[in-house]
């Protein structure tokens, strides 16, 4: 089936070409590797746009998973101590 991983970090990327993979744990495995290079290519991209996405669909457009890297930057805070 072929497979076709569309990204999403602030404006989006349709892929027009797609990949022929034997099953979806293979588009799993595509979807993973897409989202660390994404990353690791513009890390600070993502803080500044606070996600990545990735969506795998099908041919017309049925969206078969979605990968998803969140940043968020929040103050650090103390837990209070019981007891």
């Amino acid at each position: 089936m072929r497979y076709y991983f569309n990204s999403i970090d602030g404006s989006a990327y349709r892929d027009d070409d797609g990949v022929e993979l034997a099953s979806l744990d293979e588009a799993r495995l595509e979807a993973l590797k897409l989202i660390a290079d994404l990353a690791g290519d513009r890390p600070m991209d993502v803080w500044h746009d606070g996600q990545l996405r990735v969506e795998v669909t099908d041919r017309h457009g049925l969206i078969h998973l979605q990968l998803a890297l969140v940043a968020i930057t929040a103050p650090v805070a103390s837990r209070p101590r019981s007891g």
